[in-house]
């Protein structure tokens, strides 16, 4: 008996061998042995062959990952489509260009220098450099969506129609029936959209499963990582073990201890950050998350948007009038919410001045727009808050006036660069229903002696004066001497009326006169939040949307 176990015992080596020999039961002078089936089953080879070529297929496809990930990581992006600046020509949003990333390069002062450098880094260092690192914006994104509501939903980068179904993997805390964010997705894009658990993907990555391979194998164009605590911990095992090498879009909350005062922890989340940018993602959208907020504008948690650089959907350009009295009343609808959510040219630094919440303004300071001392600052719509205009005139030494005849002060100054003026902006020089002097932008300029110079910054939160006042300065032609213009715009109007046809006119002569839109948000407040009775899907009553002067 013990003789025939040993006869019929047969290497790997000879396995193979008679798979090679199929059918035959015995085999002679197979490659290097002689005899190499004698009294073996040919289905126990087959058995034990396959078994052998299913781990060389593993072991193939794990190098194959790290190879590509190694590659990508020191590759440089090629670019298809050379960026236009748009002035006169409407394009359509179907057509696509690729941001001129080859020629984009990161400030100095943004850019994440390696982990030896960034130990030598004090607390104070390493604490700007992340502020710094997280508001600055890499990439051209023109076009978003909001999935999932506009207080806790995501943003996408919108790209050109894919012809085969797209993919979505979202990465939770916990699942209590489908994710909202992953409904909209599903419904609005096509998406075959996936729910993985933290608790279950910290096991797969510690155990190596072949379920998650399977998952990051194959393109995956949005993976969204929302696990409440420990996100940057799940990146980095997804980056160290190859996985994100088929991500295109990453949406990820990078969140500190309070105050941020964990000098390891900066360094950790800056390590993650530049790994992030040499795997090839870029940065086209951050939203500060208003519930982990700190002396007023700081805050310890950011859900940083990432894209690869690829072909995306051109900026929106509001039509010439003629073409927009043609558009129906639905599409007039659609496309004036589209526009408050998208951006026409890219900022890089971007930052938030004043409150982090309701309160503060982003400011495009890249050295061809930013404000320069001296420069000059009009601030419309007061309602009690000095955040913005007490950071302006402090850290960029501004003159400020600061007008807003609601809040019951007459004039008087701040400080030494603050002015307030009990004054509104309108259309016209006149006393309103609500007795406060209204005056015009000319009127102004005129009253406060600067005829002669450009005003660095307007900014105008005046509760739906904005319409009537914007449309005097477009006639006026006084938007020339504007170097950067912070508007929020509100329409409470949930129905498709005609006044979306008049601001969308508004939008358009603001764009004839050389303003592109450098930034947008919509107000988060709970009570400007509306239900579209047409899309059914959130939207906002109000929009911060930023302009520079591109004609300056």
């Amino acid at each position: 008996m013990q003789q025939t176990s040993r006869k019929r015992s047969m290497s790997v080596e000879k396995c193979l061998c008679g798979i090679l020999k199929f059918g035959r039961k015995r085999t002679r002078g197979c490659f290097w042995r002689g005899t190499c089936m004698k009294r073996l089953h040919v289905w126990m080879c087959v058995i034990l062959g396959s078994f052998v070529i299913y781990l060389a297929i593993v072991t193939l496809a794990n190098v194959h990952l790290s190879v590509r990930r190694t590659h990508d990581r020191h590759k440089k992006h090629t670019v298809i489509h050379d960026f236009v600046r748009i002035k006169n020509k409407i394009p359509t949003t179907e057509d696509s260009y690729q941001f001129d990333d080859n020629n984009f390069q990161i400030s100095e002062q943004a850019r994440i220098p390696y982990n030896v450098t960034l130990t030598s880094m004090s607390g104070v260092e390493l604490t700007s450099l992340y502020y710094r690192y997280v508001n600055s914006l890499q990439y051209l994104c023109p076009v978003k969506e909001i999935f999932g509501g506009i207080m806790n939903g995501v943003y996408t980068c919108q790209l050109p129609k894919k012809a085969t179904n797209c993919t979505t993997v979202y990465i939770s805390r916990r699942i209590h029936g489908e994710s909202r964010i992953l409904k909209e997705i599903r419904d609005v894009k096509g998406c075959m959209v996936k729910q993985i658990l933290k608790d279950d993907i910290e096991t797969a990555l510690r155990d190596g499963s072949m379920g998650l391979r399977r998952t990051f194998m194959k393109v995956v164009d949005i993976l969204i990582v929302y696990t409440g605590t420990g996100e940057a911990y799940i990146t980095e095992r997804l980056l160290k073990k190859g996985y994100l090498g088929k991500v295109q879009q990453l949406i990820i909350k990078i969140s500190l201890t309070r105050g941020a005062k964990n000098d390891n922890e900066i360094r950790r989340r800056l390590n993650l950050l530049r790994s992030l940018y040499q795997e090839g993602f870029r940065i086209y959208h951050k939203e500060p998350g208003p519930k982990c907020i700190y002396r007023l504008w700081y805050t310890y948690c950011y859900t940083i948007y990432l894209v690869r650089p690829q072909p995306v959907v051109r900026p929106i350009v509001i039509p010439e009038v003629g073409t927009l009295i043609t558009m129906a009343p639905a599409d007039l609808f659609r496309l004036y919410h589209r526009f408050a959510l998208s951006t026409q040219t890219l900022c890089s630094d971007n930052v938030r001045v004043g409150h982090i919440k309701d309160g503060g303004w982003n400011i495009c300071n890249d050295s061809r727009h930013r404000p320069v001392t001296p420069c000059l600052v009009y601030s419309f719509g007061i309602s009690g808050d000095w955040t913005f205009d007490d950071q302006i005139s402090k850290l960029w030494k501004c003159q400020v006036h600061s007008f807003d005849p609601s809040i019951g002060k007459t004039d008087f100054n701040r400080s030494a660069r603050i002015s307030f003026h009990s004054l509104g902006i309108d259309a016209e020089d006149r006393i309103n229903n609500n007795n406060w002097q209204m005056r015009t932008l000319g009127s102004f300029i005129n009253l406060l002696g600067h005829n002669n110079k450009f005003i660095d910054i307007v900014k105008m939160d005046v509760e739906g004066s904005e319409w009537p006042a914007l449309n005097q300065i477009l006639d006026s032609g006084l938007l020339a001497k504007v170097r950067q213009l912070f508007v929020e715009f509100h329409t409470y109007d949930i129905h498709i009326s005609v006044s979306y046809l008049e601001h969308l006119k508004t939008f358009r002569r603001l764009y004839e006169q050389g303003m592109r839109v450098f930034w947008s948000h919509p107000n988060q407040v709970y009570n400007n939040i509306l239900r579209s009775n047409l899309t059914y899907f959130e939207i906002s009553g109000c929009y911060e949307i930023y302009f520079i002067n591109t004609y300056l």
